[in-house]
C-alpha cells in the first residue's frame, strides 16, 4: 500500500506529461492516450509549469531533508 501511494501520482504526473505534450510513450500511459495535444503557446505557458511544480517541490524537499541528515551527522 506505501508504494502505491508513492507511485500512483508520480505516474499521473508523467501520464499527463505524456497525454497533454509528448504522446510518445502510449503504450505504457495508455489510459492518458486520449487527452488532447496541446500546441497552443497561450495554455502551455501556464501548462507546462504546473506539471513541472511537483518535480520542483520534490527536490527542494529533497535537499532539505538531505540537508537535515548531513547536519546532524556532524
Amino acid at each position: 500500500m506505501f508504494i502505491l501511494i508513492l507511485t500512483l501520482p508520480a505516474y499521473i504526473e508523467e501520464g499527463l506529461w505524456d497525454g497533454f505534450i509528448w504522446k510518445e510513450h502510449t503504450n505504457v500511459f495508455s489510459i492518458f492516450s486520449s487527452l488532447p495535444q496541446i500546441m497552443d503557446i497561450s495554455i502551455l505557458t501556464f501548462l507546462v509549469p504546473l506539471l513541472a511544480l511537483s518535480q520542483s517541490t520534490h527536490y527542494v524537499l529533497d535537499g532539505f531533508i538531505w540537508k537535515l541528515k548531513s547536519s546532524e551527522g556532524k
